[in-house]
């Protein structure tokens, strides 16, 4: 069984990365095993998650480590794993807003806000965003408002 890292506040996390307490890698991994662990238990019934960009996140997390043991630090979102609404289009992947008038769109270009990797944020994964903006999301059974 996989060491699990406990949940934190970014700043928490922050701290901890650039103290060398926990790497953004082992975090990534950590985020992905917990999503995969949602997935298989849950997702059949909640279909919470449209893609999980694994590889990715892999990828940016690698980078932020390297970064900062190379003294580059982008800011306070460095080497953070990030969940991205299927609202906001990235590039190459398909942003649907769970609709089906947005069926077959994938995004030409990111949308500004995912300008965030590049203060080294590290997009994990797009859950699915409700039927449009403004609509309610179903939620798991026993979590309330």
């Amino acid at each position: 069984m996989a060491p699990t890292i406990p949940t934190l506040s970014v700043e928490a996390f922050g701290r901890k990365l650039r103290s060398g307490a926990i790497a953004s890698r082992a975090v990534t991994e950590e985020c992905l095993r917990r999503i995969h662990a949602d997935i298989d238990a849950k997702n059949d019934g909640l279909n919470a998650f449209i893609s999980v960009m694994a590889d990715e996140a892999r990828s940016h997390a690698r980078l932020a480590d390297e970064e900062l043991a190379r003294g580059i630090d982008r800011g306070p979102l460095h080497g953070v794993p990030i969940s991205v609404k299927d609202l906001v289009d990235i590039q190459g992947l398909p942003t649907t807003a769970a609709s089906r008038v947005r069926e077959g769109h994938v995004a030409r270009r990111d949308a500004a806000i995912i300008a965030v990797p590049e203060l080294g944020a590290a997009p994990v994964r797009v859950p699915l965003g409700g039927k449009l903006v403004g609509a309610p999301r179903r939620r798991p059974p026993g979590e309330h408002e």
